[in-house]
């Protein structure tokens, strides 16, 4: 999956809009189940099977305040994007589970480093992180480079789970952070399938902001009311 976030701070790139793209690489074989919540709601599930592990990623978007999700039918500038991925050993023995997260920032990898909870990039100005994730920490393999691993070995008949919080826009402050890091996946899906589900009901027409591709990609995240997309999926 690919997300493309809100362009960086024009002192970084003389003045050209450019985008931060980050990756979250889940195994490379073709997905076995794709779905959207309910048929229909902006809650993306898409299912792997890889070495007896069984992964279900679940993208969705909702914001760090409370209120509604959508302001004059667009994101707020607090969204911020989930991705929840859980594994779950099927086989009969021992077996890792593993993730990656990598950004581009106009196509040229970037240097990454996990402080804690924070992904941050190495020598960017400022101290507040690109991300933050939710992983026991035994399940952090390389913290450090163009790509941060995650992994895990799993017994048999277990299951475990991360999930990434993605700002759309930088935050703003350590507040912003604090309220970031307090995000939980099970509250927030709750709170975007009951938002949808009521606009959905009330005969509301805008678009919405996650959907499938016809062509059969993992879930894109677009933002309405505008011809970008706040997120672009491609095939993992």
């Amino acid at each position: 999956m690919v997300v493309s976030t809100t362009p960086v701070s024009p002192a970084r790139t003389n003045g050209a809009d450019v985008l931060r793209q980050f990756s979250f690489g889940l195994p490379g074989t073709p997905p076995t189940r794709r779905e959207l919540e309910d048929g229909g709601l902006p809650i993306g599930r898409t299912q792997w099977e890889k070495d007896g592990i069984r992964y279900t990623q679940i993208v969705l978007l909702t914001r760090l305040e409370s209120g509604e999700l959508l302001s004059v039918g667009k994101l707020t500038d607090d969204a911020v994007l989930l991705v929840h991925v859980l594994g779950e050993n099927t086989a009969s023995e021992y077996s890792e589970a593993t993730a990656e997260f990598s950004m581009r920032l106009g196509g040229e990898a970037r240097e990454l480093a996990l402080r804690e909870d924070r992904v941050c990039e190495i020598g960017a100005p400022g101290a507040l992180p690109l991300a933050v994730v939710d992983i026991p920490p035994t399940g952090m393999g390389v913290t450090r480079g163009p790509a941060l691993r995650f992994r895990g070995s799993m017994p048999p008949g277990t299951s475990g789970s991360m999930t990434l919080k993605i700002p759309v826009n930088p935050l703003n402050g350590d507040a912003a952070l604090s309220r970031l890091r307090e995000l939980e996946f099970d509250e927030a899906f709750r709170r975007v399938k009951r938002f949808w589900t009521d606009r959905i009901k009330a005969g509301a027409s805008d678009p919405l902001p996650l959907a499938l591709a016809e062509s059969g990609s993992p879930p894109t995240a677009r933002q309405p009311g505008t011809a970008s997309d706040t997120g672009r999926a491609a095939k993992p």
